[in-house]
């Protein structure tokens, strides 16, 4: 079976992918079979080196302050995903150890054990 080789100049995470030629009986000579084919191998090739060809990943960063009352915040990342990373940094960005709760696909709950101090600042970084 042919194989198409990493082209390491301009995809250096590209990987091999193995084909099997086309039966040319398959293909009828109506043009607009052939035409769709290439739309959408061209639309294919497009989502692979834009998106890496799974959808790809978003951040969303806010800096909340403290009042020494609350201890929990949503933060709303409008990420879509409930596969998401969270992280929070305190104004040193150091990490900080916290509570988080995925609510839906555009919302996380972090819980501090403490209530943050007043004016205390700390960024929560989502990714996903």
């Amino acid at each position: 079976m042919p194989h198409v080789p990493r082209n390491k100049c301009c995809y250096p995470d590209a990987v091999q992918v193995s084909y099997t030629p086309l039966d040319s009986n398959n293909w009828t000579s109506n043009p607009s079979s052939v035409q769709y084919a290439l739309d959408n191998l061209a639309a294919r090739v497009y989502d692979i080196e834009i998106n890496g060809g799974g959808g790809g990943t978003g951040k969303y960063a806010e800096t909340i302050t403290g009042n020494n009352i609350l201890n929990q915040f949503n933060i709303q990342h409008e990420l879509a995903t409930e596969d998401v990373v969270v992280q929070i940094f305190d104004s040193n960005n150091l990490l900080v150890s916290s509570q988080v709760e995925i609510v839906d696909t555009n919302n996380v709950l972090v819980t501090f054990y403490n209530p943050p101090g007043n004016g205390i600042t700390y960024r929560i970084v989502v990714v996903g």
